[in-house]
């Protein structure tokens, strides 16, 4: 009979941890969480950086280039964090090497992460609102190079 007793109580104590285990974890991967004091499940969307940073947002589509010698006078290379800026936005005056965006930054926020990269070029076929981004700009952003364009928003820093 103690035997039988020990079990039955072995037994409890396990349904006990293995219930407070799954009522402890999250019901999935994709960020919904259980609020235990309200009873309901929430979305819980993860801040962006860029919602942090002071200016107006930018929207628009990013695209890759192959970098080398851009409009600030800088020739770069695939592998920097840099990127084109439109034509309307960039705002190149007689000497395009002059203009007051080169070398400056702006944060980026795309459908698979973000990046801080550095104004080196212009993007003449890019409309308002689009980058043109470096392959390592854009592997960060927008994920892989095969999409060739993905939805971007991004602010002056």
């Amino acid at each position: 009979m103690k035997l039988y007793s020990l079990y039955i109580i072995f037994i409890s104590v396990l349904l006990c941890l293995v219930i407070t285990s799954i009522d402890a974890s999250p019901l999935s991967s994709n960020s919904k969480q259980y609020d235990k004091k309200k009873k309901v499940h929430t979305n819980q969307k993860k801040r962006s950086k860029i919602d942090s940073i002071s200016g107006d947002t930018s929207s628009g589509i990013g695209t890759f280039y192959d970098a080398g010698p851009g409009s600030c006078g800088e020739t770069d290379s695939n592998d920097e964090l840099v990127v084109a800026i439109n034509k309307p936005q960039m705002h190149n005056g007689a000497n395009p090497n002059n203009n007051p965006h080169c070398n400056k930054y702006v944060y980026i926020a795309g459908s698979s992460g973000e990046s801080k990269a550095r104004i080196v070029d212009t993007c003449p076929g890019c409309p308002e609102g689009s980058l043109d981004m470096s392959p390592s700009v854009f592997l960060a952003v927008c994920g892989d190079l095969g999409k060739g364009k993905c939805p971007i928003h991004w602010k002056f820093m």
